[in-house]
């Protein structure tokens, strides 16, 4: 189980830990994040997981996400839970905290039944106008703007699914792809040259420091 802290709840590391290794909820988990009051959420196999301060508690069974794994998770600037699976859609949570733990309160799903092409999703970023990007397992990019939505696919350059995704300093959208990574922005996707190295490499994840560097996470040529 590994666990990422902001350093404001830091030293709750250990305690997290040791909750996580004893917890009963807690199955194999593929997805983190922190909310605005620091709490550390997971999501994986046995729906979403809350550390509470001394154990992880569970606030989303497995029912309320279609049976299906949380591939990632990504809070909004409404405080709104948004969470990708590969084969259920992507769900929207709004919570409501309670003396020992939180409240489903609002629950919305996006996917086949809600005019998409695919429910299998791997991927979230929201960006900094409070748009979501959900990565598709094969079908591009779906960005979410309020009550409506866009894609990026194959024709508008986009090939194959979305593994990761950032937002860049200058305000572009970097994608990677199993076809490489791509700038995306008004509706249209470039490839993006990478050094020598790492080209050619499946890219799952992406940084971007506070230098600008950008770090890419590889299935081969390390980091």
């Amino acid at each position: 189980v590994v666990i990422k802290l902001r350093p404001r709840i830091a030293g709750q590391a250990k305690t997290a830990l040791m909750a996580a290794l004893s917890s009963p909820y807690m199955h194999p988990k593929l997805a983190i994040a922190v909310d605005e009051d620091g709490c550390v959420w997971v999501g994986g196999k046995g729906g979403i997981d809350v550390f509470d301060g001394e154990r992880f508690v569970n606030v989303v069974p497995t029912a309320e996400v279609g049976d299906a794994d949380i591939f990632d998770l990504q809070f909004d600037h409404y405080g709104q839970l948004w969470a990708a699976t590969p084969n259920a859609g992507v769900y929207r949570f709004a919570f409501e905290k309670t003396v020992r733990t939180y409240r489903t309160v609002h629950r919305v799903v996006l996917g086949l039944e809600s005019g998409l092409v695919t429910d299998a999703f791997i991927s979230l970023l929201v960006d900094r106008q409070g748009n979501l990007w959900a990565g598709a397992f094969e079908s591009g990019v779906f960005v979410f703007t309020g009550n409506a939505f866009h894609s990026y696919d194959a024709e508008s350059g986009l090939p194959g699914g979305v593994w990761a995704q950032l937002e860049t300093d200058t305000g572009e959208v970097w994608v990677a792809t199993a076809g490489g990574i791509f700038a995306c922005t008004n509706h249209e996707c470039q490839s993006v040259e990478l050094p020598e190295e790492i080209a050619g490499w499946p890219v799952y994840d992406l940084l971007q420091d506070r230098q600008g560097r950008i770090w890419f996470a590889t299935k081969g040529a390390g980091l």
